[in-house]
């Protein structure tokens, strides 16, 4: 994780001091309604955002799920399904508590605006209903 905020960081270095002698990337002016960007369809790595730099080298992983420097690691080995189901809901019960739930005069607003908008829309189908029922008995 670190080896990425050090890359990050010289990637703003460069791009603050602009074009200039040695710098590796070419520069590339803004699009102005011409073609997309080269890098269409590429899926930007995963970014692990935790601060403990223990394990740098296990958080850089490629597709295929090997480490930056490694040739061929071992595949993953899973969870069983019930430790991973444990964890799922362990998981559900403390994004709940992170919910901000409304107040009981929130869902009264939220609820009369639904109910307004449902009487809204049955008289508009209503008269729209009418008026093509007198066109179809004045053809027939």
């Amino acid at each position: 994780m670190a080896r990425n905020r050090q890359r990050a960081k010289e990637r703003k270095q460069r791009q603050q001091e602009g074009p200039g002698e040695g710098s590796e990337e070419p520069v590339v002016p803004p699009l102005a309604g011409g073609a997309p960007p080269n890098d269409l369809g590429t899926v930007p790595p995963a970014v692990d955002f935790d601060d403990d730099d223990d394990d740098d080298d296990a958080d850089v992983r490629d597709e295929v799920g090997h480490g930056a420097g490694d040739v061929a690691s071992p595949p993953v080995q899973r969870k069983s399904a019930v430790p991973r189901f444990i964890g799922f809901l362990r998981a559900c019960g403390a994004e709940l508590q992170r919910v901000q739930w409304p107040d009981r005069k929130q869902v009264g607003q939220a609820t009369a605006v639904v109910l307004g908008f449902v009487v809204i829309a049955g008289a508009f189908l209503g008269l729209a209903d009418v008026v093509a029922q007198r066109i179809v008995n004045f053809i027939l």
